[in-house]
């Protein structure tokens, strides 16, 4: 092991390492390893195995986390690399399932000596008070991309840590196929391309989104109670899949849903738009299931983008509704991506991976992990059985881990901290709600927010800290009656940070230590890079915020006239 590589061995965590290193059980290329596309392999992750997610039938958990990653912070997909129905599983880092749970901190300020008492006496504290869960994180719709089914070879899917692409590799008796997607750091959209064969064959497929029921433990909660509906375009330029939440009295959500639209660019062929079969799921209320087909095209590219909406529209108003303000406004978003990108009629793919990569490489290099005896040539499953019959850390483990572990940070960063999947589900009703939970696992996840070098992390702490201020503040005022403090939650699920949990047997009310614990970082950041300057962008109100941060009015009106904006943000 080389001197650098063992000084990076103790300077820098190993952030959501686990999350690229997939142990798979299938060979699909008679035992050869099958090598990425790709010339240097140092940042590479790849497999020559993948499993198939059903499109209508209830998958296991296990299964989409078989699948490869990719994300900006807000927006992102899991891809299972099927060489013929491949299914993009879209994110959104902003999605959250309402609850019939209280949104508001309950006023305990009456308790607060008998809790004193009782803990100078040594005595327990016990109610009858429920535990209260937040919103749980869940996925966004999972994009089908169907092809004919035939036999194929020299299979390989990968990761480009490097620039963030997600790749899928195979050959059959038309040539070589090849399709790549990313998440765009510049823009704000996914984007797959899909080229004609090496013989010139050209990309026949039809693209549907998934049935909801067929994810992970979809029913097994309050999603039970959506609605939802699957749009096509005339022409065949978009597929969407809106959903409507159930609807709980008190909840910020009540009106509201959330969508994912795929905007379809064929360059040669023929599309069309097609209704499927009836979809059964209790949930659907929108009739047959659209689908695009495509046949004889050079190449097919599509434009995904997630959101949602607070006011959509009554629930009982949703299943008679043919239009949706959020679908348009996802179509314009993807409208407005191509238009940029499009030259003499053409969409310029890689000038938009460009403008991508222009943001992500530099911050993914800006710290490199070389082991002395090079870059090791085994796919991700030959890899893990190598080093489960080593009894020492293999370099190349090492590196893989890390590399793994600084991609994942880096698709989770700029406009929040990471939650405990990081920004990626294949399921509902997630282990824990998938929430921030602050007093470990965003601590741990964050640990390494300095000293790896990643100042897009640092920006998306800040945003993910002055959010929740307002919610500090009632919970110093409802637990304590303090006015003019903060008191930090345990859990926040991105909505809110106001302490509903409130049962004797997780005594959260009473996280004292929250505050200076969750700002500490900031503290580690100043030192280590020094004044940053952090854009204003609707992540947050600056207005809710001025007077816990110190800012008078006449110096709140300066800032607003001459910071910086981001170029977009998640709200």
């Amino acid at each position: 092991m080389s001197g650098k590589m063992k000084r990076l061995n103790k300077l820098l965590a190993f952030p959501l390492c686990a999350v690229m290193l997939l142990g798979l059980s299938a060979c699909f290329n008679g035992g050869k390893t099958v090598l990425p596309p790709i010339e240097e392999l140092d940042k590479i992750s790849f497999s020559n195995e993948f499993f198939e997610l059903s499109p209508t039938q209830k998958n296991d958990c296990a299964l989409w986390r078989e699948g490869m990653i990719s994300g900006n912070g807000i927006q992102g997909f899991v891809t299972s690399g099927s060489p013929y129905s491949d299914s993009l599983i879209l994110q959104n880092i902003d999605f959250v399932m309402p609850n019939e749970n209280p949104r508001e901190c309950p006023d305990f300020t009456s308790e607060l000596e008998a809790v004193k008492q009782a803990i100078v006496k040594g005595k327990n504290i016990e109610d009858d008070t429920p535990y209260l869960g937040l919103y749980s994180f869940h996925p966004g719709p999972a994009l089908r991309i169907d092809r004919e089914q035939k036999r194929f070879s020299s299979y390989v899917r990968y990761t480009d840590f490097e620039t963030g692409t997600v790749g899928v590799s195979y050959s059959d008796k038309d040539g070589k196929w090849e399709r790549t997607c990313f998440t765009s750091k510049a823009d704000d959209v996914i984007v797959t391309k899909i080229t004609s064969s090496s013989s010139g064959a050209g990309v026949d497929l039809s693209l549907s989104f998934d049935d909801l029921s067929s994810t992970a433990n979809f029913g097994d909660g309050p999603e039970s109670g959506m609605q939802y509906k699957k749009l096509a375009g005339k022409g065949g330029d978009y597929l969407a899949l809106v959903a409507h939440y159930p609807s709980f009295d008190g909840s910020e959500l009540k009106n509201g849903g959330y969508a994912g639209l795929a905007y379809v660019i064929s360059e040669g062929g023929e599309k069309a738009v097609a209704e499927g079969e009836p979809c059964t799921d209790e949930a659907y209320v929108g009739g047959g299931k659209a689908r695009i087909n495509i046949s004889g095209a050079g190449t097919v590219y599509i434009i995904s983008v997630t959101g949602r909406d607070a006011d959509m529209s009554a629930f009982e108003d949703f299943k008679a509704e043919k239009s949706f303000r959020l679908v348009e406004s996802l179509k314009k978003k993807a409208e407005d991506f191509a238009a940029k990108y499009t030259v003499n009629g053409s969409f310029d793919y890689d000038a938009a991976l460009e403008a991508h990569t222009a943001v992500f490489t530099p911050e993914f290099n800006a710290v490199e992990f070389l082991p002395e005896d090079g870059t090791s040539r085994l796919s991700n499953e030959r890899l893990i059985s190598k080093q489960k019959k080593s009894g020492d850390l293999l370099p190349e483990m090492l590196q893989k881990a890390y590399y793994s572990g600084r991609y994942a940070y880096l698709c989770c960063s700029g406009h929040s901290a990471p939650r405990l999947y990081g920004m990626w589900t294949g399921e509902f009703n997630t282990g824990w709600g998938s929430k921030f939970t602050m007093d470990a696992n965003v601590n741990l996840q964050t640990s390494s927010m300095s000293t790896s070098n990643l100042r897009s992390a640092v920006t998306g702490y800040v945003y993910f800290i002055l959010r929740q201020l307002p919610d500090w503040e009632e919970n110093a005022l409802k637990t304590h009656g303090f006015a003019d403090a903060l008191q930090a939650p345990v859990h926040a699920d991105g909505d809110k940070a106001v302490i509903t949990e409130t049962c004797y047997s997780y005594p959260f009310r009473y996280w004292n230590a929250g505050a200076s614990w969750m700002i500490t970082p900031l503290f580690e950041a100043l030192n280590t890079y020094g004044n940053m300057r952090v854009a204003l962008c609707d992540e947050f109100d600056l207005d809710s915020v001025a007077a816990v941060l110190g800012i008078k009015a006449g110096r709140l009106a300066e800032i607003k006239e001459s910071a910086d904006r981001a170029a977009w943000s998640i709200r």
